[in-house]
């Protein structure tokens, strides 16, 4: 008996009669043309109505006649007082929001997405979690290192600190110095007539009188107001 002898399969490579494999030269990389990134359009209500002024920015030129301004500071993660502030300020219909510093932590960031106006603020000296914070910002608004310089779209130019002295050395024309730290509720004038105003305390931890302010920047004659006294809207 004869049988027929046939190659395997794994064996089939060494035949002879294969096309020898030609290596491909390696891909080149492809140039491509620059493209600069365009940021996208800020969809914030009003967002147009702020602008932040670096210490070489030109001043832009007033689009509005006057501004009505919301401004708090010291939250320190009293959730519910920072509900009342965000229901006041949209129920005054203000322009936009300032703040001066300590949220705290990144759970006190949900209610500020509740604001119906453009927000910028500074740190505090008590944030737990500046990267966490600026992630929760990044649809809130800006939170930057004290001092901040920020021009508002009628012209008035308000720099934002947590602690006075955070303003010692600091050489750029502003018109209104928003603080906090102190938990105490102050407005005064300086002797160059520029408007500094300390909110007080949101939480009320300390003195058990939570405060905020509002500036009309028509008058600029701030007001302290008091968030116990405030029925809230249902």
């Amino acid at each position: 008996m004869k049988f027929a002898v046939r190659p395997h399969p794994a064996c089939r490579f060494a035949r002879s009669d294969k096309p020898a494999i030609v290596a491909k030269p390696p891909r080149q990389p492809v140039s491509l043309p620059h493209c600069p990134f365009t940021p996208l359009t800020d969809r914030r209500p009003n967002a147009h109505r702020l602008q932040p002024v670096g210490p070489t920015d030109q001043p832009h030129a007033p689009k509005f006649n006057h501004m009505r301004v919301g401004i708090f500071a010291d939250v320190h993660d009293h959730l519910d007082n920072l509900r009342k502030v965000v229901e006041l300020f949209n129920n005054r219909n203000c322009d936009c929001v300032l703040f001066a510093g300590d949220l705290v932590s990144t759970f006190a960031v949900p209610p500020l997405r509740r604001l119906n106006c453009p927000f910028f603020g500074c740190f505090g000296d008590n944030e737990g979690n500046k990267p966490g914070l600026l992630a929760g910002f990044s649809i809130v608004g800006e939170l930057q290192e004290a001092p901040a310089l920020y021009q508002l779209q009628d012209g008035t130019r308000a720099v934002i600190v947590h602690m006075e002295r955070q303003l010692r050395g600091f050489d750029q024309p502003f018109d209104v110095a928003i603080c906090g730290h102190t938990h105490k509720p102050s407005l005064r004038r300086d002797d160059q007539g520029r408007l500094w105003i300390n909110p007080g305390e949101t939480s009320g931890w300390t003195y058990r009188n939570p405060t905020v302010a509002l500036l009309e920047t028509e008058t600029m004659q701030p007001e302290i107001l008091e968030l116990n006294t405030i029925v809230p809207h249902r």
